[in-house]
């Protein structure tokens, strides 16, 4: 039997790229892919960038919608009342109180960048030593060097650049 790590799978577009992950995934083959390494296919990492958009514009629908999403990504069943209290404003923040999840709107925006994303991956049980998290950090940092910090400018600078940002393939793995 041939490894995985020894396996390759050529394809023509970006597209098929895609839908061949997808379908090896799905059937339990590991995958290893450009996209599979961005920054932004990772959940927690959305979950974050979701939260800085919805203290931004707590009308955010999409924004609500994505931590939301991350916070019942355990309890399906709860997708109908995720739906149910999207709609306005009180009512996803009582649903997220639901997970302990206490925003403080005021407080959180006048808090520094960095310790406002460290306060998001601790309400969120993120887990820190999570490669995509650890190169998030990093590049929270690295913004803050030439940037005054305000949220909307991190925002701003995440949408120019979300697409390039890739952890480097390991070396050693057993995945196609």
């Amino acid at each position: 039997k041939i490894p995985y790590g020894d396996m390759a799978v050529l394809v023509s577009s970006n597209k098929l790229g895609s839908s061949m992950g997808e379908f090896l995934s799905k059937n339990s083959v590991p995958v290893i892919s450009s996209d599979s390494l961005m920054l932004s296919s990772s959940q927690e990492v959305m979950v974050i960038i979701s939260t800085l958009y919805y203290l931004q514009n707590s009308n955010n629908k999409i924004a609500r919608m994505m931590m939301g999403h991350f916070l019942i990504r355990n309890y399906p069943e709860l997708q109908n009342e995720l739906f149910k209290n999207l709609k306005e404003e009180p009512d996803f923040y009582q649903f997220l109180n639901r997970f302990d999840v206490q925003i403080s709107k005021e407080e959180w925006l006048n808090t520094p960048l960095f310790t406002l994303v460290n306060k998001i991956i601790s309400i969120f049980k993120i887990t820190e030593n999570d490669p995509f998290i650890i190169m998030f950090l990093d590049q929270v940092d690295q913004f803050l060097k030439n940037s005054n910090g305000s949220i909307q400018n991190f925002i701003d600078w995440w949408e120019q650049n979300a697409e390039k940002i890739t952890l480097n393939a390991p070396t050693e793995s057993n995945a196609v």
